[in-house]
Order: C-alpha cells, then sequence, then structure tokens
C-alpha cells in the first residue's frame, strides 16, 4: 500500500484503485467538487472486498450530488507542490476545478 500522506506537499491522502487497478491519490475527505465516486467490491481471484474508484461524468457528479452522494476529489487538484498554472497533464475537468478555486481567492 502507498504512502498515507503526499510525498512531495506532505498533505494526507486516501489511496483507492480506480476500475483500470491503477493506484489514485485522492484527498482524504470527500469534496463537493469531488469527480470520483467511491464503490466497494469483491476481488473473486484475491478473495478479498476492495474499495475501487469510479470517475463520473458531469452529469452524472450532478446527479450524484442531488442525491447527496459523497464524492472524492484527486489529490493532484489541491496538491501544494504542484505549480498551480502549468498542470501538464492535467485532466481538463480538474484544470477547470483549479481555475475556479484560484479566481475564489
Amino acid at each position: 500500500m502507498p504512502a498515507k500522506h503526499c510525498k512531495d506537499c506532505g498533505q494526507p491522502i486516501k489511496w483507492v484503485k480506480t476500475i483500470n487497478g491503477a493506484w489514485l491519490a485522492l484527498m482524504i475527505s470527500p469534496d463537493a467538487d469531488g469527480t470520483y465516486r467511491l464503490k466497494k467490491s469483491f476481488d473473486l481471484e484475491a478473495g478479498v472486498r476492495e474499495v475501487r474508484a469510479y470517475p463520473l461524468t458531469r452529469a452524472e457528479q450532478k446527479q450524484a450530488r442531488a442525491d447527496g452522494e459523497l464524492l472524492w476529489l484527486p489529490h493532484v487538484a489541491s496538491c501544494t507542490a504542484i505549480p498551480r498554472g502549468d498542470v501538464k497533464g492535467c485532466p481538463p475537468h480538474i484544470k477547470e476545478q483549479l481555475l475556479r478555486r484560484k479566481r475564489r481567492k
């Protein structure tokens, strides 16, 4: 299991596997701007229960929020070690959230 704190900024993070099996660092708490849903599943091959992160479309995010579901934000969206003006390779929806947060300040 990867570390529970970001090695670059030191913030607490939660590691989960995506539906494709890749590790993803999420913020430790749910976030109103969250873009991932967490679901518990059972891995038949390994015989263990797992929590998997599922990316949501904007429509799915809107519906999940309306239903009161807790959503999670990738840590990259708020990592203080990442220069905010230049987030190369960052998904467009995360870039948009970063710009919105920057404008609020």
